[in-house]
């Protein structure tokens, strides 16, 4: 059975046993045709989109965060072991959608670093994923309803971003000048022109630092998160690029062994045993 079968089948099989009255909703009128709750229902009562919850039980939305599940499991009121094969029957959706993103060897890589958060970019800044403490991080910009997924259109379009990153115009200066190195770099790129298009059409902010001179990138530093599960993390930062997938960044995060940083990590991935390196 497909991956997304499986996991269209749990979602609906638990929304089914649940009542609205048992939910919580006492104002349900008229005829229902579906027994236990709607999508609409869980929508409603996990604070999202109906078309987003749809996307989930669909399979549809690979990286789905910590926060969202943990917000369908409450209304779907799963047992600890529900709750586990949630994020699994996820995880694995999104392992999935990965797998056509880049080489396996870069996967590899992935697993290989699994004590540190990473995260896969192309040129144009596109998420790709990342392992599953990458993933954790960037939570909030892989489930973003800006999509494709993409850190630019993130930072820019999406009103999380303020929150996400502290030092926000650090994190938008970055991506213009990560994006004026793809176009001096990949000049025929249509995708990479529509997304400058997009961005200049939509953000005053993004069209003043694109016209602004030519900034700086740079390959490791410092960045400032303000994570809604782990909260307040100071992380160094690299970027690797790799011989076996031209145009393909890792962007790596660490913390200094014994901060506060460092123990607040552990918290990104709830409710699994995580071992941080030595």
């Amino acid at each position: 059975m497909d991956n997304r079968d499986e996991l269209r089948n749990f979602l609906m099989s638990r929304r089914a046993r649940i009542t609205p009255e048992e939910a919580g909703l006492d104002n349900v009128s008229g005829q229902r045709r579906e027994q236990g709750l709607r999508r609409s229902d869980v929508a409603l009562l996990a604070g999202v989109s109906t078309d987003y919850y749809a996307k989930l039980e669909r399979g549809q939305l690979p990286g789905a965060s910590e926060r969202l599940l943990s917000a369908v499991a409450d209304v779907l009121r799963l047992d600890e072991t529900d709750r586990r094969l949630l994020r699994k029957l996820a995880q694995n959706r999104a392992t999935h959608h990965r797998s056509r993103a880049y080489p396996q060897a870069v996967q590899r890589l992935l697993m290989a670093l699994s004590g540190v958060p990473v995260v896969v970019r192309n040129q144009r800044l596109d998420l790709l994923g990342g392992n599953e403490l990458g993933k954790a991080l960037y939570a909030d910009a892989l489930t973003s309803l800006e999509k494709p997924v993409n850190e630019a259109r993130f930072v820019f379009l999406d009103p999380l971003a303020g929150e996400f990153w502290v030092r926000w115009d650090k994190a938008a200066d970055d991506c213009v000048a990560a994006l004026q190195a793809a176009v001096t770099q990949n000049p025929q790129d249509r995708k990479l022109s529509l997304l400058i298009g997009e961005l200049a059409t939509r953000s005053e902010a993004f069209r003043v630092r694109w016209a602004a001179a030519h900034a700086q990138s740079f390959v490791a530093g410092n960045k400032v998160i303000q994570h809604r599960s782990a909260g307040l993390l100071e992380l160094s930062h690299d970027r690797l690029t790799l011989a076996s997938a031209p145009g393909l960044t890792l962007l790596v995060y660490g913390a200094e062994p014994g901060s506060p940083t460092w123990s607040r990590l552990t918290l990104l991935l709830p409710g699994e045993a995580h071992a941080m390196p030595a």
